[in-house]
């Protein structure tokens, strides 16, 4: 049996046998149903109001939104709580709900009208609250895990149930994770080895898939998804558990979504670094291309001394063949043979610059210049300004100060050319424009002019001792046609010839090293010119006939050359009567090579303007150094005449 309450057909009420209940409704499955007819956006099925301050409290569903809701109201703002065990574990009111214990919630939790939950530390009188395991605080030494919203609008994360938080969300959106307070930058990690795992289980067994993606927008706000740079992590091509690493640019509109970024550099799994579309060969890949801009380093060996060709900036790869790589971060190493090209003018070629064979020796098969852009010889240095002190070209020996080779084309001094050379800053050897060359001295007066203190000499040196000579040739022309030459040389035995001539040269005196001097290529040594001495000398009076007084003044002078002697004399001071007179003389500077008459002289007197002549004699006695010297007078001679003689003979 069951009661209904009608509004004409409609039941607006029904009370069940079963003790079930409806309300705008029949009896459903439950105790109490309450249904409302009219629409609207919040229908309000009980309302339960207090006379006395108009306060009420009511329960609403929204037909929009399929939610209930449970509001106090009134002028005072009506209270509602909730009790158990005759305890207030939740209180309403119009304008907050408080929990005074702990609230479990098994669903989701929503807020309206854009309002939020508002955690409060009841512990102290500030404004910070958040979430926790146990649901309250246990100190600032020890939390609990869970959030803290603190007074300075920081967002802290516990876990682990020590004082120190373990992230960070700053008032200004940095987030710092093991940083404490000090964040820098937008994220900032802090600690031991600080790792960002980024996993896509999508990306299992597929190769060539991108797994993550680092992107750069300069339009965010739009927050579209557009890409104007992108560093993407992806799998291998061939192996997808191998990674690669892409960088990619936007080079059109990095802020259309439509415009995909472009790769620019692929670093891949093998340690290969490719750029653009160019792929180099491995082991050590590096490419680059667009036109004629192409970079391409490697090889298809596997061994990094012979087979690989390696550009090294700032590593030491010597002695590392496997690669492991190990320097100081000095070197620039390129190895193999290879060479540094450029086009030519046509640009239907190119003309090598630099080239190095596989002993890593460097060679330049074109013009080098320094200082100028068109070097017109294989070495063309270019001094920038000249004048005393620039030094166009420097060889410095590192191991000891001071020893530097200074080559100049200038002279210090003259404005008009020439080249010096100087060692340790000291000039040492000059070329004047006219071509004279001075050692010692910046002035030469000649074609060479060696100038310095102590013995000055010119040194040739020959080292094959088959060649005859080493020596010194000239030559006198006019215009090309030659009109003398000459050579002096020494030859491998010691000897120094002399060579002259017009068109040819023949051997025309011969210094022999045993000593002596030949002439026109006679090199017998007994035929050896090997001695030439000048003197004086003072003869010895050792008898006199048809003398009345002898000379008191004896004087002689000599030559020798060879075993040849040339001995003359003069006697003064004496006086003889009218015949036949003599005089014995010794003391001759070298004695007779036997006692002969075989080898004479001549001597003349002057008696009184009378001519009177004699001979000179080996003196009879057989001693080899006596002469005898005879004369005739025709008249007496005075004290102012004069004896003299010459005699030429044969030394030992």
């Amino acid at each position: 049996m069951a009661i209904r309450i009608l509004s004409g057909e409609n039941i607006t009420g029904s009370f069940e046998v079963s003790g079930k209940v409806g309300i705008g409704t029949a009896p459903t499955s439950r105790n109490l149903s309450v249904f409302r007819g009219t629409a609207g956006s919040v229908a309000n099925f009980l309302h339960y109001t207090d006379a006395s301050n108009f306060a009420g409290l009511y329960i609403g569903v929204s037909q929009s939104s399929e939610t209930v809701s449970l509001n106090a109201s009134g002028s005072t703002g009506g209270n509602f709580e909730m009790q158990c065990g005759n305890a207030t574990v939740l209180s309403l009111n119009n304008t907050s709900a408080t929990f005074a214990g702990f609230a479990t919630f098994t669903g989701r939790v929503d807020s309206i009208n854009g309002e939020g939950f508002r955690l409060k530390n009841a512990a102290n009188s500030t404004n910070e609250g958040g979430f926790t395991r146990s649901g309250y605080w246990e100190g600032n030494t020890n939390r609990d895990p869970g959030i803290f919203a603190e007074t300075g609008l920081n967002l802290r994360f516990y876990a682990g149930g020590s004082g120190t938080p373990k992230m960070i969300l700053s008032s200004t959106g940095n987030v710092g994770i093991g940083t404490g307070t000090n964040i820098y930058g937008d994220l900032h990690l802090q600690g031991g080895q600080q790792d960002i795992v980024l996993t896509n289980t999508a990306a299992d067994g597929v190769a060539g898939l991108t797994i993550s993606r680092i992107i750069g927008q300069a339009r965010g706000y739009s927050n579209n998804g557009a890409v104007m740079q992108s560093i993407d992590f992806e799998t291998n091509s061939g192996f997808w558990y191998k990674g690669d690493i892409v960088f990619k640019t936007n080079n059109t509109d990095g802020t259309d979504t439509t415009v995909a970024a472009s790769e620019r550099m692929r670093i891949k799994a093998d340690g290969s670094i490719n750029i653009g579309s160019r792929r180099a060969a491995l082991p050590s890949n590096f490419g680059y291309s667009g036109s004629y801009k192409v970079l391409i380093l490697g090889s298809s060996g596997t061994n990094y001394q012979t087979d690989a060709v390696t550009l090294s900036l700032g590593v030491d790869v010597t002695g590392n063949p496997s690669g492991a790589y190990n320097g100081n971060g000095r070197e620039i190493i390129i190895r193999n043979e290879g060479a540094f090209i450029s086009p030519n003018a046509a640009n239907n070629g190119y003309n090598t610059i630099l080239s190095w064979n596989s002993s890593g020796q460097p060679y330049f098969l074109q013009n080098v210049g320094i200082g100028t852009t068109g070097p017109n010889a294989d070495l063309e240095v270019k001094t920038l300004s000249g004048g005393s002190g620039v030094n166009t070209l420097r060889l410095n020996t590192n191991f000891a100060n001071g020893n530097t080779v200074d080559i100049n084309p200038f002279i210090s001094g003259l404005n008009n050319g020439g080249m010096e050379i100087k060692l340790a800053g000291s000039q040492k050897l000059v070329m004047l424009p006219s071509g004279k060359v001075g050692i010692g001295t910046a002035s030469p007066d000649y074609t060479l002019t060696a100038q310095g203190s102590g013995v000055q000499r010119l040194k040739v040196v020959a080292t094959d001792p088959s060649q005859h000579s080493a020596g010194v040739y000239f030559v006198v022309k006019n215009g090309s046609t030659q009109l003398g030459t000459g050579t002096i040389a020494t030859q491998n035995n010691g000897d120094m010839d002399f060579y002259t001539g017009s068109n040819s040269e023949s051997l025309k005196m011969s210094i022999l090293a045993s000593g002596g001097i030949t002439f026109n290529g006679d090199t017998a040594s007994a035929n050896a010119l090997d001695d030439y001495e000048e003197g004086t000398w003072t003869p010895t009076n050792l008898g006199t006939s048809g003398f009345t007084s002898s000379p008191t003044v004896l004087e002689g002078r000599y030559t020798k050359i060879g075993r040849q002697v040339i001995v003359s004399f003069v006697l003064k001071n004496y006086s003889a009567g009218v015949g036949l007179c003599n005089i014995v003389l010794g003391g001759f500077p070298f004695v007779q090579h036997i006692a002969s008459h075989d080898e004479t002289g001549y001597c003349n007197v002057y008696p009184r303007g009378s001519r009177r002549s004699g001979l000179i004699l080996n003196n009879s006695g057989g001693d080899v150094n006596n002469w005898w010297v005879g004369f005739d007078l025709t008249s007496a001679a005075s004290s102012t005449d004069r004896i003299r003689g010459t005699v030429v003979y044969t030394t030992t």
